[in-house]
């Protein structure tokens, strides 16, 4: 299809998307796209008691079990300078605060940066974004593979 192997990472929600996150990653390997990361499967949810208050909306896979989320985050973030482009998956267009901040790594570093669905807050996809990433937009897992291989090939 394309001169090269494209790679790419998928972000979003693990508390309220996983189930999503895990079929995008099925999409884009189905297309022959490597995912560089997250892992799909189940999350390591310990039970409340044992849980911390700055790790309760935060769900580690369970090779991740006992990781600083720092490390965790750091891996990923490691995992998106390595990628092709970043496909954010946010159903309702919700985009959390890690989210946002993996979105601003990826653009820093110039990475295309494709969203599921038009973003509901704080995250306006407007004519100013041009200038900073002209990737940065909505479209589905297909338009992203096509928009990154075809710019690839050139």
């Amino acid at each position: 299809m394309f001169e090269r192997e494209l790679k790419a990472c998928v972000s979003g929600s693990f508390f309220k998307f996983k189930p999503e996150i895990d079929l995008a990653i099925e999409e884009l390997n189905d297309l022959d796209i490597t995912v560089l990361a997250p892992d799909k499967g189940w999350l390591n949810i310990p039970p409340q008691k044992i849980m911390s208050p700055k790790d309760y909306k935060f769900r580690r896979l369970p090779t991740e079990k006992g990781m600083p989320i720092k490390d965790i985050e750091d891996d990923f973030l490691s995992s998106v300078a390595k990628s092709d482009f970043l496909y954010v998956v946010n159903p309702n267009g919700y985009i959390g605060n890690i989210v946002a901040m993996e979105i601003g790594f990826a653009v820093a570093l110039g990475i295309p940066v494709f969203l599921q669905q038009e973003a509901s807050q704080f995250l306006d996809l407007d004519e100013r974004w041009d200038g900073i990433n002209p990737k940065l937009r909505i479209c589905t897992i297909q338009e992203a593979i096509q928009e990154t291989g075809d710019r690839k090939s050139k």
